[in-house]
């Protein structure tokens, strides 16, 4: 939920897993589905989740998510050192029957296990909300945890409800305690949709509270925070350390000067085993400008790849190398791929961080890149 305004964008790519609680043992794929069950302690019960990875981002497991079950089961178990208490007695003191439910809807819910964890934690009636093509697999979910939620005397519903469209906030009616997200701000063009239904929801009742996990990717989210700071007191309740970058910031002190690994870098994309997709590569390093450039040219039969093959060398370079290099891929002159196009899109920031969330993508960097039978 920390926003640093001066802090570099992160490669996110790294961050972006299920959380600890994460029963990777358990993870079952049937066809496009894919069930993760999540171990929920202070209820000694299993939340199972469906993601449909091909589906798109709101059908995946992301890391706020799943943070913030871990914080809303620490609470169940001992509310006296969790930092979600004074957020909650906040609005159970301004006048709610401790006895009755908490009242919550979720936000842009996505798979659902906040909402369903929220429900089964806090025994809450919950609302868990998303966008129409979302809601079958969010009912899937919601159906499928619902003796876990009931054993906490707990409700999950489900509703459709579109960012800025008011109607579809009004249908949730008034009785509401708590507004739940996670991992929300990410689009620009969706900032303003999302603050304008949260001004309805927060503004129509004074004492409700916003909570929201936020992974930190890109600085132009600083400008959702200074807008929703016209209207809201934004507080930072907790913070995770941000161990991988802190651990890539150390790298760079210790290898700005090393001038075989960064030799061993290139040499190791030299070798690359994916010479069926590559005709030729070329790595050179700007030790100067801590740069590095590489040129490729697609073979004639995986041109159409062309995206994708960069897309894997700059993940797999990002992930060996210090934070602080700039890589820059490009197709070599005269191939058969759209050389305009290409380099564009996979030189545009956004455009790559996007791409990467698909797991896919990420499944095909592997086998790409690293396939024993290349």
């Amino acid at each position: 939920m920390a926003l640093r305004e001066d802090d570099d964008d992160v490669n996110h790519t790294k961050m972006l897993q299920v959380g600890e609680n994460a029963e990777a043992s358990e993870n079952i794929s049937s066809g496009e589905s894919e069930f993760q069950m999540y171990r929920i302690n202070s209820i000694e019960s299993t939340v199972v989740i469906r993601q449909l990875p091909s589906q798109g981002i709101a059908f995946k497991l992301w890391l706020p998510a799943t943070t913030l079950v871990t914080l809303l089961d620490n609470y169940r178990r001992d509310p006296n050192t969790s930092p979600l208490t004074r957020t909650f007695s906040s609005f159970q003191s301004a006048g709610s029957d401790s006895s009755s439910p908490i009242n919550i809807v979720e936000l842009g819910s996505g798979t659902g296990i906040v909402g369903i964890a929220a429900a089964a934690t806090l025994g809450a009636n919950v609302t868990v909300t998303d966008l129409p093509n979302v809601i079958e697999n969010l009912k899937f979910n919601a159906d499928t945890n619902a003796e876990v939620v009931a054993k906490s005397s707990g409700k999950v519903h489900v509703a459709s409800l579109r960012w800025g469209e008011i109607n579809d906030v009004e249908v949730l009616g008034q009785n509401v305690d708590l507004i739940l997200a996670s991992d929300v701000v990410y689009h620009e063009h969706l900032y303003d949709p999302l603050l304008k239904t949260l001004r309805f929801l927060l503004l129509e009742g004074s004492k409700r509270v916003f909570l929201m996990a936020h992974l930190k990717r890109w600085k132009k989210e600083s400008i959702f925070f200074k807008k929703a700071r016209r209207f809201f007191d934004v507080d930072v309740i907790h913070c995770d350390d941000p161990q991988e970058v802190v651990q890539a910031k150390k790298e760079r002190l210790v290898r700005r000067e090393d001038h075989q690994y960064r030799d061993d870098v290139c040499k190791r994309y030299k070798r690359s085993r994916a010479s069926l997709y590559f005709g030729a590569a070329k790595c050179t390093v700007d030790d100067k400008l801590d740069r590095i450039l590489i040129m490729f040219t697609p073979t004639i039969q995986h041109c159409s790849m062309a995206n994708i093959i960069g897309l894997c060398l700059r993940a797999k370079l990002k992930e060996c190398l210090p934070l602080h290099y700039k890589v820059d891929i490009r197709v070599s002159p005269g191939s058969h791929a759209d050389e305009v196009s290409v380099n564009k899109q996979l030189n545009d920031k956004e455009r790559v961080a996007a791409a990467l969330e698909n797991p896919n993508l990420r499944q095909l960097v592997d086998e790409c890149i690293y396939s024993d039978e290349i």
